[in-house]
């Protein structure tokens, strides 16, 4: 993906309160049709970073440049963005085409024009036979499409979404996040996405941005944070994993104090090592060659697959696994596992 000509530029980007640093340094470009997520736990800086692009919140220092225009001081209604807020924000006491037209009522958009832009953004989001109907008379999804028909209405450089499926359950939640992945694509816009929910930003996003303590701790693909994670919090932080500190010898075996040895691609010296537990399987039998001796801690049951604490000569691992029912293995009982290498990733 091209970012030779960026929607929307943040250049050293940082804001402060008092001694405290919420967004530190934060130098970002999203592209044309982008969607990018900010990804990282309360506290970390990904809405504060939204808020300034939004112009609700005042840098410190740097600037937010949007369509190649430094809006850093703008209000935010003259800038070119549509936002999504948590709760939606919805006005109560207007229809639904009332509150979708109420943001190209503000800007002088004529009456005849109003209404077909209305029309179109309630076709777009498939609610066209709501148009008269209050909000408190929607389900949280349909309030969620007409907060994004609202922000889609003023056709804006690009859409601002703060949390929008954290008020949903968890069946709805995954529904509309396919739903509005497809309708993003399919219009072409540029969106700034952010969110807590590790499996939300990988189903969605073109790049992750991981942000810890008002820093990026990573940028990159979905399967780039996942796979090769940069640093131990993005490897914890984004899925499951194992952390194996050691020693990488001459012969290129990693050892740890407690015993545990495995082959690596690694220069000698002291390392650290994740894995993620896709990469621990069970083995036919004890005895083969790689097969390492596990004894289970505990067990996790999560329908489709089971999740396994193992201690393997002292390192605590996880693995994943399908067992046909009433077949698995118990707490405290010994089984036969493989390890895959290639799974395992050196991090910093």
């Amino acid at each position: 993906m091209s970012l030779r000509d960026p929607v929307v530029s943040l250049e050293r980007l940082e804001k402060t309160y008092g001694a405290s640093v919420a967004v530190n340094s934060l130098s970002l470009d999203v592209a044309q049709g982008e969607l990018l997520c900010l990804l990282g736990p309360s506290g970390c800086g990904k809405t504060t970073t939204l808020r300034m692009v939004a112009g609700f919140v005042t840098p410190t220092s740097g600037r937010v440049l949007i369509a190649g225009q430094d809006v850093t001081r703008t209000p935010p209604y003259k800038r070119d963005t549509g936002m999504v807020f948590q709760n939606y924000a919805l006005f109560p006491h207007m229809s639904v085409a009332d509150n979708i037209a109420f943001g190209l009522e503000n800007i002088g958009v004529r009456r005849q024009e109003q209404a077909r832009r209305v029309k179109d953004m309630l076709d777009l989001v498939e609610l066209p036979h709501l148009a008269a109907r209050f909000p408190r008379e929607l389900s949280g999804g349909q309030q969620q499409r007409v907060a994004l028909a609202r922000a889609l209405a003023l056709n804006p450089a690009v859409l601002l979404l703060d949390e929008p499926f954290s008020n949903l359950d968890a069946q709805l939640r995954i529904r509309l996040r396919e739903e509005l992945r497809n309708l993003i694509k399919r219009i072409d816009m540029t969106t700034l996405f952010v969110t807590h929910d590790q499996e939300e930003a990988l189903m969605l996003a073109d790049r992750i941005v991981v942000m810890s303590n008002g820093k990026v701790e990573q940028i990159g693909t979905p399967t780039e944070v996942y796979e090769t994670p940069a640093t131990h919090f993005v490897a914890n932080f984004i899925g499951w994993c194992s952390t194996i500190e050691g020693r990488v010898d001459a012969q290129g075996v990693l050892r740890t104090d407690s015993g545990f040895a495995i082959p690596v691609d690694a220069d000698a010296g002291p390392a650290t090592f994740v894995i993620r537990p896709e990469y621990v399987k069970p083995a036919a039998e004890a005895g083969a060659a790689g097969c390492h001796h596990a004894t289970v801690r505990s067990i996790g049951y999560y329908g489709a697959m089971c999740r396994l604490r193992l201690d393997v000569s002292g390192q605590e691992l996880m693995m994943e696994a399908h067992y046909p029912y009433g077949k698995g293995p118990r707490a405290g009982e010994d089984i036969p596992i493989r390890i895959d290498a290639a799974g395992l990733r050196r991090i910093r």
